[in-house]
C-alpha cells in the first residue's frame, strides 16, 4: 500500500520552504530590498523566482522574524531582521568600499553570484572608522567586451547538481535570441553531465554529451566535451543518472589547455613565437599561458614556448603585436587552417 504521511509530517517541499526562511531570515541582518530578496531565492531554489513570490517571503520576514523597513545599500526600499550582534574585523571604510567595487566588478564580468557573495559579506561588516570621502579615488578600467547577464538560479542549478553528483536535463537555446517572434531558433533538449563552469570572456559549463546513457567520445576514443554558455539555458532539472566521466576530469587541468576561453574539441599543439628586440621587454612582462617558457636570443629578441589550444584567440592576440611579432610554430598556413576551421566551428555552435 502506499506510504501516507503523518499529519504533523512536512512534506519535502514544506521542508525546503522553511529552509529558505531560516536562511533569508539570517541573511537579512542588513536591509534588503524586494530585487534582492527575489536573487536570494532564486540561488537557493536554483529556478526563477516571481516579484510576487519575493514579497511573499518579505511578508513573512516581518511577521516571524520582525523585519522593519530600511533602506537598501542599492537605495531601494529594503527590510532588516534585527541582528543581536554582527561579526567584528578591523576593517577600515576603505576596505569595505573596496568589496563593494569588486562586487561591481564581478557583476560586470558576468559572474553575477559571485558579486552578491561579496555584496553579503560588506552588508555584514562594520568599519573601524569614518565612511571616506565620497569623492571616488580609485576606479577600475574598463576594457570592451562581451556582456551577458546570466540568471542566478542558472549557476545555483548547476552547482547544485555538481554537489549531489547529478546529470542534467537540460533546455538550451542554441542560436542567438531570433529577431523575429515567429522563430525561437535552434533549441536543444538533452541530458548532459556537468563538469564545472569556465569563467572567462563569459561563462561557460563544461559537459559531456550523453548517448544511451554513455559518454559521447570521438573516432580516436576522445571523450566528446560540450561547451554551453550559462545565459543560454532555459531550463535546467536535476537528472536521477549519476555524472559520467567525473572522476578522471580535471577542471583547471583542461583550462590551462587553452589559451584563453575554451571553444570546441580542438588539441594542444606546441607554439613557438618570436618578438623583435623593439618589444622583448614588454612581452617578458606577459603569461600568455602557464606552461610558457621563455628564451633571450643574443640579438634581444624573445622566445615564447608553450603547448596549448586556442587557435582562434592566439589569432586575435598575435594581431595586435603586428610585424613585432614572428610565428615559428606551427607555421603559418597551418596555423591559419587551425584557427579558420575554429571559428567555423564557433560560429557554427553559437549562431
Amino acid at each position: 500500500m502506499p506510504r501516507t504521511r503523518a499529519r504533523n509530517e512536512k512534506s519535502p517541499d514544506q521542508l525546503q520552504r522553511a529552509n529558505a526562511k531560516s536562511q533569508l531570515a539570517a541573511w537579512m541582518t542588513q536591509p534588503r530590498s524586494i530585487e534582492d530578496i527575489r536573487q536570494f531565492l532564486e540561488r537557493h531554489f536554483a529556478r526563477p523566482v516571481t516579484r510576487r513570490t519575493a514579497e511573499r517571503y518579505r511578508d513573512w520576514m516581518v511577521d516571524g522574524f520582525g523585519a522593519v523597513i530600511a533602506p537598501s545599500s542599492t537605495g531601494r526600499k529594503g527590510w532588516a531582521v534585527p541582528s543581536k550582534s554582527a561579526p567584528t574585523l578591523d576593517l577600515s571604510a576603505q576596505d569595505v568600499l573596496r568589496i563593494r567595487r569588486a562586487a561591481d566588478w564581478l557583476e560586470r564580468q558576468g559572474r553575477a553570484t559571485w558579486a552578491q557573495t561579496l555584496r553579503n559579506l560588506s552588508g555584514q561588516l562594520t568599519p573601524n572608522d569614518d565612511a571616506p570621502d565620497a569623492r571616488p579615488t580609485e576606479v577600475s578600467a574598463l576594457a570592451p567586451s562581451v556582456r551577458v547577464r546570466v540568471s542566478p538560479w542558472v549557476e545555483s542549478a548547476i552547482q547544485r547538481a555538481m554537489a549531489r553528483n547529478r546529470a542534467l536535463q537540460v533546455r538550451y537555446r542554441m542560436t542567438k535570441v531570433a529577431e523575429s517572434r515567429k522563430s525561437t531558433g535552434k533549441i536543444l533538449q538533452s541530458l548532459i553531465h556537468p563538469y564545472g563552469i569556465v569563467y572567462g570572456e563569459r561563462p561557460f559549463l563544461i559537459a559531456g554529451y550523453d548517448v544511451d546513457n554513455r559518454l559521447a567520445r570521438d573516432a580516436t576514443g576522445h571523450r566528446r566535451l560540450g561547451w554551453y554558455a550559462l545565459d543560454r539555458f532555459e531550463q535546467i532539472s536535476e537528472a536521477q543518472q549519476p555524472i559520467l566521466g567525473r572522476a578522471d576530469f580535471d577542471l583547471v587541468a583542461y583550462a590551462q589547455r587553452w589559451f584563453g576561453t575554451p571553444r570546441g574539441n580542438e588539441q594542444p599543439f606546441d607554439v613557438e613565437w618570436k618578438f623583435s628586440p623593439a618589444v622583448a621587454a614588454r612581452a617578458a612582462l606577459y603569461e600568455f599561458h602557464p606552461t610558457q617558457r621563455l628564451e633571450r636570443l643574443d640579438d634581444g629578441s624573445l622566445v615564447v614556448r608553450f603547448t596549448a589550444a586556442g587557435s582562434l584567440e592566439m589569432r586575435w592576440h598575435l594581431a595586435r603585436w603586428g610585424d613585432s611579432v614572428e610565428l615559428m610554430s606551427p607555421k603559418r598556413p597551418l596555423f591559419d587552417e587551425l584557427a579558420n576551421q575554429q571559428e567555423r566551428e564557433w560560429r557554427a555552435y553559437f549562431g
